[in-house]
C-alpha cells in the first residue's frame, strides 16, 4: 500500500515545558485525524529535545491540504503556539509498508 510519511522536526518555544508541547500535541489529534487523507500520527521527543510529529497520508494531495487547514482546526492552535516556528523542518516522502 503506497502513502506519504510526513515528518515535522521542530523544538518548543523557549519557555514551554516538555509536557506542555505533548498535551498540545495530544489536544489537537482528534482535529487532525478528521482530515481526508488521515491514516495515522506517531510523535515523540528526542534526547536533545528535537520533537518529531509523523503523519501517514493517503497522497501528497492530502498531506498538503492539512497542512493548509491544520492552523485554522480547533484544538490546533495551542499546539502551534508551542512550537517554535523557526526551528521548523517539514518533509514528505513517497512511502509502502514493508
Amino acid at each position: 500500500m503506497a502513502f506519504v510519511t510526513e515528518v515535522v522536526l521542530f523544538r518548543a518555544r523557549p519557555g514551554i515545558a516538555v509536557e506542555t508541547v505533548v498535551g498540545a500535541a495530544e489536544g489537537s489529534r482528534a482535529a487532525l485525524a478528521g482530515l481526508d487523507g488521515y491514516i495515522d500520527r506517531s510523535f515523540g521527543i528526542g534526547a536533545d529535545g528535537l520533537f518529531g510529529d509523523i503523519v501517514r497520508w493517503r497522497d501528497l494531495a492530502s498531506a498538503e491540504a492539512a497542512a493548509t487547514a491544520a492552523p485554522a482546526l480547533p484544538g490546533f492552535d495551542r499546539f502551534m503556539q508551542a512550537i517554535d516556528g523557526p526551528s521548523v523542518r517539514l518533509y514528505h516522502f513517497r512511502s509502502r509498508s514493508l
